[in-house]
C-alpha cells in the first residue's frame, strides 16, 4: 500500500512541475507578443493622423495633414518613453499635454 502512495505522490510532484513549465513559457509567450506587437512612433502618427483626419477635414488642421506638415509636427511635440513590453507617447502642444500607451498594437489615451 505504501508504494502506490509514493507512486501517487510522485505524480503529484510532476503535475506541479508540469504546471509550472507551461505556466513559465505561457508568460514568456505573451511577453514575446507584446514586445513583437508594441506601437513604433509612425504607428503613433498614423494613430494620430486617423483619429483627427475624420473630424478636421475642412479645417486647419486638415489642411496641415494634407501637406505633410502634421507629421512634422507631431515629431518634434512628442516624447516617446519605450518601456519594451509597451510605449508611452506625451504629445505637448500650447501648454496642453496628452498621454497615450500603446501595447499589442493598439493606442490608448490616459490624460
Amino acid at each position: 500500500m505504501e508504494e502506490i502512495d509514493e507512486w501517487e505522490e510522485h505524480r503529484v510532484g510532476e503535475a506541479t512541475t508540469d504546471n509550472k513549465i507551461i505556466k513559465w513559457i505561457l508568460l514568456i509567450g505573451f511577453l514575446i507578443i507584446a514586445t513583437i506587437t508594441n506601437p513604433t512612433k509612425e504607428d503613433f502618427k498614423s494613430y494620430l493622423r486617423d483619429q483627427y483626419s475624420n473630424q478636421h477635414e475642412n479645417s486647419f488642421l486638415g489642411l496641415l495633414m494634407e501637406q505633410g506638415i502634421f507629421d512634422t509636427i507631431i515629431e518634434s511635440h512628442t516624447k516617446e518613453k519605450d518601456f519594451v513590453f509597451f510605449t508611452v507617447y506625451v504629445i505637448e502642444v500650447d501648454g496642453e499635454s496628452n498621454a497615450f500607451i500603446g501595447g499589442f498594437n493598439n493606442l490608448l489615451r490616459i490624460k
